[in-house]
């Protein structure tokens, strides 16, 4: 399970990278605590959660209202990998 940011287009939300058997998955809006505790961004309190990208790099005053996209994906389709 890793924590990642997912951009789409000109939006960015925070996420997890999920690993299956068979396939991985991409879970929009929620984050991973440093406890190991899977949490909603939207009821997680500031305190609790350090952004990858802050809310002023965006102009905002608070988080925005975070998506709700689960995509499943196989590993076959997977093409290029890049370590950072």
């Amino acid at each position: 399970m890793q924590y990642i940011l997912v951009l789409q287009g000109l939006e960015t939300s925070e996420g997890l990278l999920l690993f299956g058997r068979e396939h991985y998955y991409v879970v929009d809006g929620f984050t991973l605590l440093k406890t190991r505790e899977i949490r909603d961004l939207d009821f997680l309190s500031s305190e609790l959660h350090d952004p990858i990208v802050p809310y002023t790099a965006t102009g905002a005053t608070h988080p925005p209202r975070s998506s709700r996209l689960c995509s499943k994906f196989s590993y076959e389709d997977i093409r290029e990998v890049h370590k950072r």
